[in-house]
């Protein structure tokens, strides 16, 4: 297993155009070769671990390798997954799934990238696994962080199955801590939670007909709290943030639409 000098961004086309460029080096059948999952955040990439798999169980667990492994060429018995610097130990959770079918004990946070690097990899059965283990969760052990993580993957994620049963999940732990918006905002605690929410979050919750308030006035001011929070982060890293609607957004969404990654050899 290898690993880049530091972590990537989730970018799933970006990812996309990583695996296509991928060369597979590695034979199938039974007899076993080695698999190397390595980094992707830099061209330069670090060995973390070899493990020795067997083409014969990756090509039934993964379409993913399968193609890979009928178009290998070579003499070299290797095959790549790049991933990145965060997912190297949930990459090996993953080849150990597409030996075993069960899942390791894992954080939560860890589970969301095994069921999205499982759904990256083809690999069968192992994101509705991931599912059926969030929804055994017991709602006082689902942190606001993963529900944070959650609510930052990209809307079609979000609404494709399994990965919308993950979300309805995380929806309602979020309405569990701030559906009472005005007691939450009353809990500094809370309200601090508040104040850190992804955008989407934030925008869900004060469209939900769900949420109780008292008055529009708590709705003014939660939002306003928020975006003054956001304004602070964003002064302090350089950045900005902009809150649009309308056509405006469209045109400025297109406008800054992330260029390509482009990969050197």
């Amino acid at each position: 297993i290898a690993a880049a000098a530091a972590p990537d961004p989730d970018g799933g086309a970006q990812q996309q155009e990583q695996e296509q460029q991928q060369q597979p080096q590695s034979s199938s059948g039974g007899s076993p070769a080695p698999a190397a999952v390595a980094g992707h955040s830099q061209p330069s990439l670090l060995l973390h671990a070899e493990l020795p798999v067997h083409g014969a169980v990756l090509s039934a667990m993964s379409e993913y390798f399968r193609t890979l492994i009928q178009s290998w060429q070579g003499t070299e018995r290797r095959l790549q997954m790049l991933v990145g610097d965060d997912e190297t130990l949930v990459a090996e959770a993953l080849v150990e799934f597409m030996y075993t079918g069960e899942l390791p004990q894992l954080r939560h946070d860890d589970m969301l990238r095994l069921m999205r690097l499982s759904d990256k990899f083809q690999v069968k059965n192992c994101p509705a696994a991931c599912a059926r283990r969030f929804a055994d969760t017991p709602m006082e052990e689902l942190s606001l962080d993963t529900v944070c993580a959650i609510f930052e993957w990209p809307g079609f994620l979000q609404e494709a199955q399994p990965f919308a049963g993950v979300s309805t999940k995380a929806w309602a732990k979020l309405l569990d801590v701030f559906g009472d918006l005005e007691a939450a905002w009353q809990d500094s605690t809370r309200r601090q939670q508040f104040l850190s929410l992804p955008i989407k979050a934030v925008r869900k919750l004060l469209a939900s007909d769900q949420l109780a308030v008292v008055s529009e006035d708590t709705l003014l001011v939660a939002l306003a709290g928020w975006i003054e929070a956001q304004a602070r982060r964003s002064s302090s890293s350089g950045s900005t943030v902009s809150i649009l609607g309308g056509a405006e957004a469209c045109q400025q969404q297109q406008q800054q639409q992330p260029q390509p990654l482009q990969l050197q050899e």
